[in-house]
């Protein structure tokens, strides 16, 4: 186990800058365990570095396992997927706003803060100051953020916030790669899901189980200006022209307002399909509606692995996976780090579809799964 002596070593910054190069050397090179290191002459050569701070470096990497040394061999890799405590620190900006009242990015955000303390990265997070309606954000909109990727205090930024364009190549050209995890398709490296795949899926799926008059369910209101960007791309799933959509906020008492507005409307009008886009709203819907009778839409719900909820009757839920999507993410983080000229990239992570889900609940309903 590394001592005491190693990780001073690793305080100093000329040390733990010769640590990365090091690792980042073993990627380029394609060094897997069992291979051997260049000699340390060619490695100085190479670098300019002087001999203690590469000896530092090297003794390091010795002390995690990532590399070992071998008399008449020399420096051979042993371990190069070894993660080192503290070396690199990775910035985490976020919407505060979005922390409770919205299950994706609550979840996500506690995700990736405890997996990145967990991988060994120094955690570093900026929430946003205030609310901005428009996107993509700024990063003067994050507390101190500009500063720290002038000031070169970060290896690299994970974000759930959309960024602008422009900032991406400020942090591009601090040396400083952003991964999104969430689902933006504007961030060119990111961990995302395919919405839009879920949507016609979806979609198809209620028109299979025999729904004609389908609504649409949103999470946020119409002052947000997020129903036209989300859903517009959508019209043509409709012959050209969107059903009615409902947006009343977020959680079960939304879900529970949504469903005296079904309630409301005379049962001619009511749809027989909802297309719901939180879990959570799902689920207040489907109760309410559960204890007032007869009506029983066909519910297809976003939701995910992590945080089952209950229904009032059998829906399906189109469930991703959290965990999953962080995973993804942080890969994406550790391949730039190492590798911080590789091209961006985009991988999407599936949505399985669990049907005949029952709420837990179903029997003091009077529901019987």
């Amino acid at each position: 186990m590394p001592g005491a002596d190693t990780k001073e070593l690793l305080q100093r910054p000329m040390v733990a800058q010769a640590v990365k190069d090091l690792l980042r050397r073993i990627r380029a090179d394609g060094l897997k365990a069992g291979d051997k290191l260049p000699p340390q002459s060619a490695l100085r050569s190479a670098d300019g570095r002087g001999a203690g701070t590469l000896d530092a470096a090297m003794a390091i990497l010795v002390a995690y396992g990532v590399l070992s040394r071998k008399r008449k061999v020399g420096t051979v890799v042993e371990d190069p997927g070894v993660a080192i405590p503290g070396l690199w620190t990775v910035g985490y900006a976020y919407a505060p706003e979005d922390i409770g009242p919205v299950p994706y990015p609550t979840l996500l955000s506690a995700l990736i803060q405890s997996e990145l303390v967990l991988r060994g990265y120094t955690l570093r997070v900026y929430p946003r100051r205030h609310h901005q309606i428009h996107v993509p954000d700024r990063l003067a909109g994050f507390d101190h953020l500009a500063e720290a990727i002038t000031a070169g205090d970060l290896d690299a930024l994970v974000t759930t916030a959309d960024l602008d364009h422009r900032d991406l190549a400020t942090c591009a050209a601090a040396g400083v790669p952003v991964v999104h995890c969430g689902h933006c398709y504007a961030m060119p490296c990111a961990a995302l899901f395919d919405r839009e795949r879920w949507q016609s899926d979806a979609l198809a799926w209620l028109r299979a189980a025999g729904a004609a008059r389908i609504h649409l369910v949103y999470n946020y209101g119409p002052q947000d200006g997020a129903l036209d960007r989300h859903w517009t791309g959508m019209a043509h799933l409709f012959g050209g022209s969107l059903p009615p959509i409902h947006a009343r906020g977020n959680g079960h008492q939304a879900g529970v307002v949504i469903a005296e507005d079904l309630l409301a409307l005379p049962p001619t009008e009511r749809p027989d399909g909802l297309l719901v886009t939180d879990d959570r709203i799902a689920s207040g819907l489907s109760l309410r509606l559960a204890t007032a009778g007869a009506y029983r839409p066909t519910l297809a719900v976003l939701g995910c692995h992590q945080v089952p909820q209950p229904y009032g009757w059998p829906v399906a839920v189109f469930a991703s996976d959290l965990a999953a999507l962080v995973g993804s993410g942080l890969s994406l983080v550790q391949d730039r780090l190492l590798a911080p000229g590789l091209a961006a990239e985009q991988r999407i992570q599936p949505l399985a579809r669990a049907d005949e889900v029952h709420s837990c609940i179903a029997s003091a309903t009077g529901d019987q799964p």
